[in-house]
């Protein structure tokens, strides 16, 4: 069963939590990301859109599969594990996406 739809996401920085990052050697690294710079936001709004399709094995399991574009509305600033940058173009746009998992129908 095929599908399309779009999505208006909200990400919200939080530096009060212990977090997950990758260092500038790309080592996964658990702690406290410092509060972005004055005048920068971590926190970002991104739009997208997005066409798949859902096949049904049971009346009540499934897998679906997608791909969709999306952009961040604003420029979008990252922690590389040292200090705070703002993100090049092609990461921070973030055109290109895509999913797969598994469907549960609960009721």
């Amino acid at each position: 069963m095929p599908y399309a739809g779009g999505e208006l996401t909200f990400s919200h920085f939080d530096d009060g939590h212990p977090n997950w990052f990758a260092d500038e050697q790309r080592t996964i690294v658990f702690g406290r990301t410092p509060p972005p710079p004055a005048g920068w936001s971590a926190n970002n709004f991104v739009l997208g859109t997005a066409a798949g399709a859902r096949w049904w094995f049971t009346p009540r399991l499934g897998v679906f599969v997608e791909a969709g574009l999306s952009r961040t509305l604003r420029h979008r600033y990252v922690w590389t594990g040292s200090a705070w940058e703002q993100a090049p173009d092609h990461k921070a746009l973030r055109p290109f996406r895509s999913g797969f998992g598994l469907v549960f129908d609960l009721h």
